[in-house]
């Protein structure tokens, strides 16, 4: 979206479509996004003021009669308007509230032991070049207790968790009906399983998955085989460059991957009904790697026509752009890992400074030295973590706040700012380790 967010018309656009019980509470909504987007650190009382606040929670009461994010969609689906192929990214990512104990609704994330909190899944629209074009839809729930989890293959797909992927194919077809173009629906490893390559769905919808499970059953030339047997039976085609993102276990590289195909078709599941549904194979594997990495194999199924090595390159590229979607949720997550530390330094500030101007005017300074850094980092660096997101924060802060003392010669937010970024630089450095 070339569209800067910082204008409030961005804002009017997106929200025009909005589903609101009154029409009165159109202006604050739009207020509202407009000062959370300005102020992406603080709490949502702190960034609104009191009487926005009042406005969203009578707003927010009326749950059954509301959908801000209809009207995003649907900007969203018009700038998917342009674009011969759409990319639908799609993640979950777990928001913790184990510090929250007397909050109620809370689901079990799992673990060693009961950790409180909720499970978001996002999809997101995609140019081919990797620019985000909006949401089309975004689920939140309560993940299931562990009593339940343990009977969950009894359930019908629809009651269970991984009707997410699926869902997702019902917001495409939602709100893309008015596309005329391709979708590709890009999903990671959790995602492999049969109810979803064969739910229906539009004829331009295709699907792109990386394969989890590689002892299951496919049929390849009319003989019956294993997925992870498959690349032994298809000839090498090339070898091509793909960035890497980082993971927990994982630096971000530039891989060397030989690549293979290889078409299939999927059988229904033991003791299951179904079709096979025909699909494309392309296996890369990296040759060598530095460090202590271990090499990248992808299995990526896909339901796309791919019969050369051009589509096989043009598929593991679009695979790729997966990271974008993680990065959205790591942006999420770092954003509140900050608001209780800076909170606390806001209030610190509040009970010392003498003149309401003096506050106004080291607000702007705040913000640049203990959230810029990590927020631009997290959208535009594929090396940036969450230690190096902590450390920007509280040693931009810090050397802000010690510069402000001394009265340095120089402005102290020029000294916070060089030290968040040093921060975030050495928490790069310190989590490759």
């Amino acid at each position: 979206m070339n569209t800067s967010t910082h204008n409030p018309a961005f804002w009017e656009a997106e929200m025009r479509g909005a589903k609101l019980p009154d029409e009165r509470f159109r202006p604050n909504l739009i207020r509202m996004c407009c000062q959370m987007q300005a102020k992406p650190g603080h709490s949502f009382s702190a960034a609104c003021g009191p009487s926005v606040r009042k406005s969203a929670h009578r707003l927010f009461s009326k749950d059954a009669s509301v959908d801000i994010q209809q009207g995003h969609r649907q900007m969203t689906s018009q700038r998917c308007q342009s674009q011969g192929l759409v990319l639908v990214v799609e993640d979950t990512t777990d928001l913790n509230f184990s510090g929250h104990g007397h909050t109620q609704g809370l689901g079990n994330l799992g673990g060693r032991r009961d950790v409180k909190g909720l499970s978001m899944h996002s999809a997101l629209a995609l140019s081919t070049a990797g620019e985000p074009l909006g949401l089309i839809g975004q689920h939140i729930w309560a993940s299931l207790s562990s009593g339940r989890s343990q009977h969950e293959r009894t359930y019908p797909i629809e009651q269970k968790e991984s009707y997410k992927w699926i869902r997702t194919k019902q917001w495409v077809n939602d709100w893309l009906s008015g596309y005329t173009g391709r979708v590709l629906v890009v999903g990671d490893r959790e995602a492999d399983f049969y109810e979803h390559f064969a739910w229906p769905r539009q004829e331009a919808v295709e699907l792109l998955v990386r394969a989890g499970h590689l002892p299951r059953k496919i049929h390849h030339n009319g003989a019956l085989t294993t997925l992870g047997l498959l690349p032994q039976a298809a000839e090498p085609l090339g070898q091509m460059s793909v960035e890497v993102s980082r993971q927990r276990d994982r630096q971000p590289r530039t891989a060397r991957l030989q690549v293979r195909i290889a078409p299939l078709s999927c059988p229904p599941p033991y003791a299951k009904s179904g079709p096979r549904v025909p699909m494309t194979l392309v296996h890369v594997k990296e040759q060598g790697t530095q460090g202590g990495d271990e090499p990248i194999e992808w299995f990526l199924l896909t339901t796309m026509l791919v019969s050369s090595f051009e589509q096989a390159c043009q598929i593991v590229g679009f695979y790729a752009l997966r990271w974008i979607i993680e990065r959205f949720h790591f942006v999420l997550r770092t954003i509140r890992l900050g608001i209780v530390a800076i909170t606390a330094v806001c209030i610190g500030m509040a009970t010392t400074r003498e003149s309401i101007f003096e506050l106004v005017a080291e607000s702007s300074a705040f913000s640049l030295v203990s959230l810029f850094v990590p927020l631009a980092a997290g959208l535009y660096w594929q090396r940036a973590n969450q230690l190096g997101c902590i450390l920007a924060m509280t040693v931009g802060l810090g050397t802000w706040l010690l510069c402000l003392q001394l009265d340095t010669s120089y402005p102290p937010l020029i000294y916070g700012l060089l030290a968040s970024i040093a921060g975030m630089l050495v928490g790069v450095v310190v989590g490759k380790r």
